[in-house]
């Protein structure tokens, strides 16, 4: 109720005591962290996540919400790539988290592919451009079995089918990318 009348000191101040009467209760945890998810307090946020997964290893979604941030907000791929690996280990079906790896490494060929269309003509500018299509292509690879994992647990999400046609197309499955394709053209068909 304080909340949302926006007395946010005196919300503070209760919260405060309650987190520290009850350092383990979930409830708690939960609303500390909405509040600086709200506030855009990501290292807060980070901080209180880890005190979520001390206090709760098995909730899948506070290591998502943390690779969510560490990927987005924060931009270190590597660590939300680890925190979205213990999201699935977790829970071999959180959708999310596999969907949120794959676009890890598929914004990083993305990125490689975006320098290498600044490239000009020049023989040296050839031999780097030969050099990043060798990463670019390491990159969507490996986002690859992260978008798949994730059209096997939904094959309807339109994003998953769109990041499968565009791996596919950069990897050179003209096959996939054809099925891809097809499935695309149908959701728009239908809308």
């Amino acid at each position: 109720a304080l909340q949302n009348l926006e007395d946010t000191e005196r919300f503070d101040m209760y919260l405060q005591k309650a987190r520290a009467e009850f350092p383990g209760d979930v409830a708690f945890i939960n609303i500390e962290l909405q509040k600086y998810l709200d506030a855009e307090d990501y290292e807060s946020a980070l901080s209180i996540l880890e005190t979520a997964i001390e206090k709760n290893p098995d909730n899948a979604l506070y290591y998502y919400v943390q690779g969510y941030i560490y990927q987005t907000n924060v931009n270190d791929g590597d660590k939300a790539l680890e925190s979205y690996a213990n999201a699935v280990e977790v829970d071999q079906n959180n959708f999310d988290s596999w969907f949120m790896s794959g676009v890890v490494w598929y914004d990083r060929g993305k990125a490689t592919l975006d320098e290498m269309n600044q490239l000009g003509i020049s023989s040296a500018d050839q031999k780097k451009y030969d050099k990043l299509k060798v990463v670019k292509d390491d990159y969507f690879k490996k986002s690859l079995p992260f978008f798949e994992k994730a059209y096997g647990l939904n094959d309807s999400d339109a994003e998953t089918i769109k990041a499968l046609w565009e791996v596919y197309r950069q990897t050179g499955d003209y096959e996939n990318t054809k099925k891809m394709k097809e499935k695309m053209d149908a959701m728009t068909s239908t809308e």
